[in-house]
């Protein structure tokens, strides 16, 4: 019996030399990658992520490749722990989906400090109108409101996605043009 035993845990170590290889299989097993909420949280659209900063992935390929950025993902899990807390989202899901009971606990204490600042309540989408003496105004000024645990509105968090422009030193035909077809980078804003 201890013989059996040895020979099966041998097997394992060989295929498995790493936490991480058994729960790579595991998810080709599944075939994770083409699950929706994996391309969900990728940003993807027909296999193609809408994300540019190569900061947001951890495979070279992860843009173009689902598999590949789940890889690179489940290993940087397991080898560099800062990774569960740059990548929060994809670590509940993925740890639920393949109960992967073996990462350590990690305290993630700038995620910590981020939600207890802005103590989140209820999320509501906002967007007001345009105002025709601000041209950029006219592209729309959707934002998330958080709200805390405050009762007034004003006090309320807000995040904010908008080009990277600067609309007094652009020529405004030049701004309305690259604001209609995507020619600022885009960047996030938290307030207050």
């Amino acid at each position: 019996m201890q013989k059996f035993l040895f020979i099966i845990f041998s097997n394992f170590i060989f295929l498995y030399g790493n936490s991480y290889d058994f729960y790579i299989s595991k998810s080709n097993e599944l075939k994770l990658d083409k699950d929706p909420y994996w391309h969900t949280l990728l940003h993807m659209s027909s296999n193609k992520s809408e994300i540019d900063n190569k900061e947001f992935f951890i495979s070279p390929t992860g843009k173009i490749d689902a598999k590949a950025e789940m890889n690179a993902t489940i290993q940087a899990f397991f080898e560099h722990n800062e990774s569960i807390c740059k990548y929060p989202a994809r670590y509940h899901w993925l740890k639920d989906r393949l109960k992967m009971s073996e990462l350590e606990k990690i305290k993630c204490e700038e995620f910590d400090k981020f939600v207890k600042t802005v103590d989140p309540k209820s999320v509501t989408l906002v967007f007001p109108t345009a105002h025709i003496s601000s041209p950029a105004s006219m592209f729309g000024h959707t934002f998330i409101r958080i709200d805390s645990s405050y009762e007034s509105k004003m006090l309320s968090s807000a995040i904010n996605y908008s080009a990277s422009a600067n609309q007094d030193t652009e020529n405004g035909f030049a701004f309305a043009i690259k604001g209609l077809f995507g020619g600022y980078s885009g960047q996030y804003s938290l307030l207050p």
